[in-house]
């Protein structure tokens, strides 16, 4: 049975329905990362010296109550719904806009990032669900655009949030309320115009045995551990530097009359030059080997965390975001094209599941350590990052001949 036959909906409306959902998504935490150290400092009210350790913290919480329910949330959606787990993420996420928009204090603004655990785990759940109706010879294309929508609104969000802010009135905590609006729109979206689509063979037994296979099946696979410790290792350097960038502009630029202008500038070009290059990254990556693109890529985003470091103007750190920026999303693509030429099918599959285990992982450790050496010098955080990345660097070049390609055999 071909896999068109189940298709209860055009894929193009499935696609539409996705990429908007990922899109906004992308776009309100985007105005959350850039805008964070600005609302911290001007309407919470939360002292200079103490802004990174609450950068630090309100980042690592996220991951931190994240990480024990990533095994959930495929199990839930293939034995129940994948429509309601993916609207169940739109709806927590439009509760947490809307508590941080109305809070006035940072008790309430720790206690809205209480629910962003159970915001998370949708984007594997959306794939899963576009590969089941798009026709065979449109999947590729139909994943590969739907991965266009995050590095979009993460361009976008930035950019258009600080002209919204500084040109209407509209203040931060209106914009943290509008990007509520905007997330329950997409849960509406997709619960009123997305059709469940049921995996071929629903998974069969309890949950948390079912989680706790998949979990198994990834950690006693010497190949998958190798490429998770490599993958955590690699970007373990962006997640110390990711919350701290806007950190870094607004000592550049200590007026507050531009300043989040200045912010966009930096953290949405970047983001939209990654996600650029990323396609051609996969196509020298075919050609030269994977893990030679991703050696050269974690040395590019070292040597400019280092630059980084010692930048003097906004123009110069923007510049060099180009650079992170487009190597971090070359890192995620030589990764996920590791994973998937690598690993056996018995393999491939558990890992996708849980392939941002070391991302959550790497997302509570990060920006920790980088809290904590923020408080004495801010430049610091990024030669440690540097440093972090070539250990990552180092890692890659120490396995790159002991991994062997998986070849997939011929159908029948």
């Amino acid at each position: 049975m071909s896999k068109d036959s189940n298709a209860r909906q055009a894929y193009t409306i499935v696609l539409f329905i996705f990429f908007t959902t990922s899109l906004v998504e992308s776009l309100v935490v985007s105005h959350l990362n850039a805008f964070l150290p600005v609302y911290l400092h001007q309407d919470l009210a939360v002292s200079q010296k103490n802004v990174p350790i609450f950068l630090a913290l309100s980042t690592a919480i996220e991951f931190v109550l994240g990480l024990p329910l990533v095994p959930f949330w495929g199990v839930w959606a293939d034995k129940f719904s994948r429509k309601w787990v993916i609207a169940r993420s739109a709806y927590v996420e439009a509760l947490v806009f809307f508590m941080i928009g109305a809070s006035h204090s940072v008790v309430m603004f720790v206690i809205s990032l209480l629910f962003v655990g159970f915001q998370l785990g949708n984007t594997g759940v959306m794939l899963s669900a576009i590969r089941d109706v798009a026709p065979a010879k449109r999947t590729g294309f139909a994943i590969a655009l739907f991965g266009l929508a995050s590095p979009l609104g993460f361009a976008l969000g930035p950019l258009m949030g600080s002209f919204l802010v500084e040109h209407t009135g509209l203040g931060l905590h209106g914009l943290f309320m509008l990007d509520g609006v905007l997330s329950a729109g997409t849960g509406v979206l997709v619960s009123a115009l997305f059709r469940e689509v049921r995996p071929k063979a629903p998974p069969q037994g309890r949950t948390i045995d079912l989680a706790l296979r998949a979990v198994s099946r990834v950690f006693t696979s010497p190949r998958i551990r190798k490429l998770f410790i490599i993958f955590g290792l690699v970007i373990l350097g962006r997640q110390m530097v990711s919350p701290f960038i806007p950190l870094l502009v607004i000592h550049l630029h200590p007026m507050r009359y531009g300043q989040l202008s200045a912010i966009g500038l930096v953290t949405g070009t970047s983001a939209l030059a990654g996600a650029a290059i990323s396609p051609l990254a996969g196509a020298l990556g075919d050609r030269i080997g994977f893990r030679r693109v991703l050696f050269v890529s974690v040395l590019v985003m070292a040597a400019s965390f280092f630059l980084m470091a010692v930048s003097q103007s906004v123009l110069a750190l923007a510049a060099l975001s180009l650079f992170f920026s487009a190597a971090n999303s070359i890192n995620f693509a030589m990764i996920f094209s590791m994973l998937a030429t690598t690993l056996s099918d018995e393999e491939r599959t558990p890992a996708l599941n849980l392939v941002y285990v070391p991302l959550y992982i790497s997302g509570i450790i990060g920006p920790i350590l980088a809290g904590a050496i923020a408080r004495t010098d801010l430049a610091l955080v990024f030669i440690a990052a540097g440093v972090m990345a070539l250990i990552g660097a180092w890692v890659v070049y120490l396995t790159r001949t002991r991994t062997v390609v998986m070849t997939p055999e011929p159908r029948a």
